[in-house]
């Protein structure tokens, strides 16, 4: 009976811990890890084929996005929606920029390999339906929609060696036809959290959950993205971003875990008497 009453206890810790709660930041909810699956997004196009006089000249990157879907729960599904309220209770946006030209590779016209230094994402959670306000349509673009909400969270770039050029950067691309006027490409960084920003969802975040490659040195998020000209965004470019990180447990999945090895160490202690 008591090898009985010791497996049920332990079982019953074992199942508890296990159980995954709920974080919920400023109306979105989540659980576990953190994955942005899919975001759109608008940005400028770089020009620097004209001298860095020339006003059309242009190094920088920046841009606005909104977030489609987080850990496969997509903003407009009524059944697995990442907004705690439900169905049409929050939107999540973001702006980007800072993101530098350093060193640019043209030896091949059909992959041109650019590394960028510097950069931030800042995200803004906004208690209105997904997508009702914030657009990268031309038709309903306004930049103000993407930072009107409240801050949710502050990123910044982290050094890393890009795969394909081997330069250090924060953010390394490989761009079709650069110069052309029909840019396109993919480009992969890394995040980290700026913990001196006002995100309320920072702290959540600061995991150094990946591994850059560059010294041991590991941040919070990895990015990818990928952009192609698109006639229908404001700005030049648009496409669709992907970030990828850890979360810090909620206090209710610690207290979870601890009763799963409180039950462990009863069952031991008995195990022991007799």
């Amino acid at each position: 009976m008591k090898n009985v009453t010791i497996g049920m206890s332990l079982a019953v810790g074992l199942a508890l811990s296990g159980q995954a709660a709920a974080i919920n930041i400023g109306g979105i909810e989540f659980s576990d890890g953190f994955h942005i699956e899919k975001s759109d997004l608008t940005e400028t196009q770089l020009n620097l084929s004209v001298p860095s006089t020339d006003p059309a000249y242009n190094n920088v990157l920046s841009g606005y996005g909104i977030v489609n879907s987080i850990n496969n729960n997509s903003f407009s599904s009524a059944s697995f929606t990442p907004c705690a309220g439900g169905l049409g209770s929050c939107q999540l946006t973001y702006e980007f920029g800072g993101y530098t030209v350093s060193a640019v590779d043209p030896s091949d016209p059909g992959n041109v390999l650019i590394d960028f230094t510097g950069g931030f994402i800042n995200f803004y959670v906004d208690s209105l339906p997904a997508g009702t306000e914030a657009s990268i349509n031309s038709a309903n673009f306004n930049a103000g929609d993407f930072t009107d909400g409240v801050e949710w969270l502050n990123l910044l770039g982290v050094n890393s060696t890009g795969a394909e050029s081997g330069n250090v950067g924060t953010l390394h691309a490989a761009l079709t036809s650069f110069g052309s006027g029909v840019d396109a490409g993919i480009g992969t960084g890394f995040l980290d959290v700026n913990l001196l920003g006002a995100g309320i969802a920072n702290s959540n975040f600061d995991t150094n959950s990946r591994d850059t490659g560059l010294l041991g040195y590991f941040a919070d998020f990895l990015l990818t993205s990928s952009f192609q000209p698109d006639v229908l965004s404001e700005l030049p470019l648009s496409g669709t971003g992907e970030i990828t990180g850890e979360v810090i447990p909620a206090p209710a999945t610690l207290a979870l875990l601890g009763m799963g090895l409180l039950g462990m160490g009863l069952a031991a202690r008995r195990g022991k008497k007799s």
